[in-house]
């Protein structure tokens, strides 16, 4: 017992089990981006809060995700922004929303595109593979096996 709280308290670590995140992009005065669970399901219906880059305090817009977890919010201006989205049980998640060049030219990618590539690349960064979890079980096996040899040399 001892020995998994010394662990604890040397190494700890962040667990996300059920963790909510939001990506999202600005092109011009026009805001999109897509809020969901760590399991990949949408956060649908959640409170949205947008804020000034300098004034975290007072909102500018509130909304709220559709049923799909879509956010679709029409901004007074072209200033740079925060978005906060809050969920049930505490969770949250804050964006500085990335700014994305209006797309003048024939070739250009849409908004929606770009939201959905900057979807899958942050789904990607945040799934859990099967190396961690080997990594892991290793890791403890390590501290195990040095535990039990020290056990052993002090004998």
């Amino acid at each position: 017992m001892r020995v998994l709280l010394l662990l604890l308290c040397f190494f700890p670590q962040v667990v996300f089990a059920h963790a909510l995140y939001v990506v999202a992009q600005q092109q011009g005065t026009q805001l999109q981006g897509d809020t969901y669970y760590s399991d990949m399901t949408p956060a649908a219906e959640h409170y949205v809060a947008v804020f000034n880059e300098n004034d975290l305090k007072t909102p500018v817009i509130e909304t709220m995700s559709d049923k799909k977890g879509h956010i679709s919010i029409t901004l007074p201006n072209d200033k740079s922004y925060v978005l906060v989205v809050e969920g049930a049980e505490g969770h949250k998640a804050t964006l500085n929303v990335p700014k994305v060049a209006s797309n003048t030219a024939v070739n250009m990618p849409s908004c929606d595109e770009f939201t959905q590539l900057r979807k899958d690349i942050a789904q990607l960064a945040h799934k859990i593979y099967w190396h961690d979890i080997l990594g892991g079980i290793g890791y403890i096996f390590g501290l195990v096996g040095i535990l039990l040899w020290r056990r052993q040399a002090k004998k």
